[in-house]
């Protein structure tokens, strides 16, 4: 009979076990990272979680051309002010520019910070970004118009 108790308590201890590994390995109801992918980046719904992930997966896989490289990084800004998660945008442009200095695309990164951060309320430091951009990219043309002919930096 004593054989059979410590198989019963053994059971006891094995069910409860099993449950909490199969909720701590797959049936969690978020969206896990792949290992690249810092999970600050992922923000939002379920979906938009697993949009953002495939958008940095592909972001990552892209090494050839900088035309898909700016279309992917532009889909994931824009995710972000869908989400009016400004401060996850300004973060990850701003290590974009920082960690690839020579991007022909940063002028417009760096308009999209500035954008950024007048939504958050912090016009002294878009200012400080739009002067950024008028010293350092005299030739950033936005919407097919030169920017520095345009009224409101003129």
């Amino acid at each position: 009979m004593l054989g059979f108790e410590m198989r019963r308590f053994q059971l006891f201890l094995l069910i409860p076990a099993l449950f909490g590994c199969c909720m701590l390995s797959g049936c969690r109801g978020t969206t896990e990272a792949p290992p690249l992918i810092d999970p600050y980046y992922l923000s939002g719904t379920r979906e938009n979680q697993e949009n953002l992930i495939e958008l940095f997966t592909l972001l990552a896989a892209e090494t050839e051309s900088r035309e898909n490289r700016f279309a992917v990084i532009r889909e994931i800004a824009n995710n972000y002010v869908r989400q009016k998660e400004y401060p996850r945008l300004i973060n990850f442009l701003s290590m974009r520019t920082n960690n690839f200095p020579d991007d022909p695309y940063n002028a417009y990164y760096l308009l999209m910070i500035a954008y950024a951060y007048m939504q958050e309320d912090a016009d002294a430091v878009a200012a400080l970004y739009f002067d950024i951009i008028l010293k350092n990219y005299p030739d950033l043309t936005v919407l097919g118009e030169l920017l520095k002919s345009t009224s409101c930096f003129a």
